[in-house]
């Protein structure tokens, strides 16, 4: 049994350093941070389990009820802000001291490990179970196959515990190195559904940071798209401009001889509006009209 926790010591360590070195190349991810954090504190929860013995049982113990109780609030924190709902609220931290004093209190008082063991698995398994309700309650819309597959776990993980739960209270010669078949199995499930659940949060994280990338490189080449649409538009007159002295209209390339504007339209986005300017005004009035306006006019 000391091998079995020291290897699940051994991987849930493993998962917690892989998951800090992805945090620092990933920041700003939500919720990593809080599964890094949990995944550290079970790796430290099975290596004093573990020590047991070899250190004072009285740190061992408080260590590993203190570390799984710690874990908890962390994992359901960490979903809720992977999901988008918001964050824990400082709350249910302080909550996991009721379980804490009455383990401390099987500890100190009347010692007894399946009362204490019980206690953890019935802190556990609501933690484990309201992780799976709020992964399959708030799955994202366009969220992959993925996000069933960690509720599943929580959700084996939930019964797991529950059982575990039932399967001590009240035993009697219960220690946590009772070589049982039901030991291993538990402790062996665990490794195994820790050991997924947070592979497969990796995964859930990477797939995320896959389609922000997608999505702001298709923004990007959305945005040069509509660049390159405006600046085709744009035409600019440069050069020389062949232009009659008479008449003012522009030589074409093919010789021929087109108006201004109609030359200046055709070549930038201006427009033109007709009008008459003072001197060329007479030009198109009868002298009589004409006299008739510059008198008016002064």
């Amino acid at each position: 049994m000391r091998v079995l926790l020291l290897f699940s010591a051994a991987v849930s360590g493993a998962l917690s350093l892989t998951m800090a070195v992805f945090l620092r190349a990933h920041r700003g991810h939500a919720g990593f941070a809080q599964w890094t954090a949990g995944t550290a504190m079970v790796s430290a929860s099975f290596l004093l389990a573990a020590l047991r013995g070899s250190i004072p049982v009285a740190a061992s113990v408080v260590g590993v009820n203190v570390a799984v109780l710690a874990a908890l609030p962390l994992f359901a924190d960490g979903t809720l802000r992977f999901l988008g709902a918001g964050r824990l609220h400082r709350v249910w931290y302080l909550l996991v001291a009721v379980p804490l004093t009455a383990c401390l209190y099987f500890l100190f008082a009347i010692d007894d490990t399946a009362a204490r063991t019980a206690i953890l698995m019935a802190a556990s398994a609501p933690c484990f179970a309201a992780c799976a309700a709020l992964l399959v309650a708030r799955r994202p819309a366009c969220s992959s196959s993925l996000v069933t597959v960690l509720a599943a776990q929580f959700g084996l993980f939930t019964v797991a515990t529950g059982v575990r739960g039932v399967w001590v209270y009240g035993r009697t010669g219960f220690d946590l190195f009772s070589e049982s078949p039901a030991q291993y199995l538990f402790f062996g499930l665990s490794v195994v559904l820790h050991l997924g659940i947070t592979i497969t949060f990796i995964l859930l994280t990477t797939e995320r940071v896959t389609a922000q990338l997608g999505a702001a490189h298709a923004e990007l080449e959305a945005r040069v798209e509509q660049l390159q649409a405006a600046l085709s538009e744009v035409k600019t007159l440069q050069g020389l401009l062949p232009i009659c002295a008479s008449c003012k209209r522009i030589r074409e390339e093919d010789g021929s001889w087109t108006q201004v504007e109609v030359y200046v339209r055709e070549r930038s986005q201006a427009e033109f509006s007709h009008g008459l300017c003072p001197e060329c005004l007479p030009k198109f009035l009868s002298p009589d009209a004409a006299r008739g306006r510059r008198s008016t006019s002064t």
